[in-house]
C-alpha cells in the first residue's frame, strides 16, 4: 500500500515537471497555450458571400450581371457590408442594385476611378425581425470594355470589419468566414 501511494507521488510529479516544461517552452516560441491551441483548430465556416456565377465568359460591349449572394448557415443577422473590387480598364459597372435579402441598400457607391462598389444594408428598425434565409445582397451589371482576363473581388479581411462583413443578430459579431470570388474572361468581337 505504501509502495503504491509512493508511485502514485512520483507519478504526480513528473507529471507536473512536464505541464512546466511544456508552458515554458510554448511561452519561449512567443506562444502561449491558448493561442497554440486555436491556431491548431480551423475555424467553422459559418457564412459565405459569392460572386455568382463564378465563371464568366462575355465579349468586348456586352453586359452581363453578376449577383452577391449570401449563405449564412442558418444564423440570424442585423446587417452586411460587401466591398467589391473589379478592374475599370476592363469592366464598367452600369448599375448596382438590391437582390432579395435586404428593400433597399443603405449604401451603393460605385467608385469607377478605383474599380469598388460599396454596398451596406441593414434591418431598417431594430423592431423589424433579423434577416435568417440566404439570398442575394446585391445584382451588379457590367460591361466589357477590352479583351482580357479579370476577376471581379469580394474585399474580405477576417481580422477587421472595414471589409465585407456579416453582422450577427444578439451578438453583433462578425460571422462571414469565407469568400467566393468570380474570373471575368473577355473575348473580342
Amino acid at each position: 500500500m505504501r509502495k503504491r501511494t509512493l508511485i502514485l507521488i512520483v507519478l504526480a510529479i513528473i507529471l507536473v515537471v512536464e505541464a512546466v516544461w511544456a508552458f515554458r517552452f510554448l511561452q519561449s516560441q512567443g506562444k502561449g497555450p491558448i493561442e497554440t491551441i486555436t491556431s491548431v483548430i480551423p475555424q467553422q465556416t459559418i457564412a459565405t458571400m459569392s460572386v455568382d456565377p463564378s465563371e464568366v465568359t462575355v465579349t468586348v460591349e456586352s453586359q452581363f450581371t453578376s449577383s452577391i449572394s449570401v449563405d449564412l448557415a442558418g444564423r440570424e443577422v442585423n446587417g452586411m457590408d460587401a466591398i467589391i473590387k473589379y478592374d475599370p480598364q476592363l469592366l464598367e459597372v452600369l448599375e448596382s442594385a438590391s437582390g432579395d435579402l435586404f428593400e433597399n441598400l443603405l449604401v451603393n457607391e460605385i467608385d469607377t476611378e478605383n474599380g469598388t462598389i460599396s454596398i451596406t444594408a441593414s434591418r431598417l428598425s431594430k423592431d423589424s425581425p433579423p434577416i435568417s434565409v440566404n439570398g442575394i445582397l446585391s445584382v451588379i451589371t457590367f460591361q466589357a470594355l477590352q479583351p482580357g482576363i479579370t476577376t471581379v473581388d469580394i474585399v474580405f479581411d477576417p481580422q477587421t470589419t472595414s471589409t465585407s462583413n456579416v453582422t450577427e443578430a444578439g451578438t453583433s459579431d462578425n460571422i462571414l468566414t469565407t469568400v467566393h470570388n468570380a474570373q471575368v474572361t473577355i473575348t473580342s468581337q
